[in-house]
């Protein structure tokens, strides 16, 4: 077992990271929400209600029962660019019983959408969001992803989230080459 120090995009500070390369087994604490924003009077029936939880450099819309694909993904992503300016924004598509999830993500500066196999960003907001409105202590989500599963911890202090982690096994897939045209 040991800590790293590891930077990555979407945070400006480093992060530990706990790992366990026997296991595989890593867990990091993430960074707290900025703010969480309860959607409200948007044209679209289905986002009302909502939360939208903003990570500093990536907002995430938690939304519950929506079948994931691309139209609706396209749909949403087009209000938020209109009222928000976000780098990057996710919709993290629910299953009815919360606890799987689609995670879909757009990135402005590259202007590409990607449904993902799992989401860590994703992930810690979909935690955030399941966590809201309970009383304090420690809530832990097993979030299924098309990937695998990503456990999601949020400790509840006060009424807001004091700090929350992701953990799981990770593996390296082999590395390949590919060309693109453009």
């Amino acid at each position: 077992k040991a800590e790293v120090i590891v930077c990555v995009s979407g945070t400006n500070e480093p992060m530990k990271v706990t790992v366990d390369a026997d296991t595989r087994y890593t867990k990091i604490r993430m960074p707290d929400p900025v703010r969480m924003i309860r959607v409200e009077n948007s044209p679209f029936a289905e986002i009302n209600g909502s939360l939208l939880v903003d990570l500093d450099g990536i907002a995430h819309l938690i939304l519950h029962g929506v079948a994931a694909n691309r139209e609706t993904f396209d749909r949403i992503r087009e209000y938020f660019d209109q009222n928000y300016d976000f780098p990057a924004f996710g919709v993290m598509f629910m299953g009815a019983d919360n606890d799987s999830m689609i995670p879909v993500v757009y990135v402005r500066d590259v202007d590409s959408t990607y449904f993902e196999g799992s989401c860590g960003s994703g992930s810690t907001a979909a935690a955030i969001a399941l966590a809201d409105g309970r009383p304090d202590g420690l809530y832990s989500f097993d979030l299924k992803q098309p990937a695998g599963t990503v456990t999601a911890s949020v400790e509840m202090k006060d009424g807001r989230c004091a700090a929350v982690y992701i953990e799981g096994p990770v593996s390296f897939s082999e590395p390949f080459m590919t060309e693109v045209e453009y």
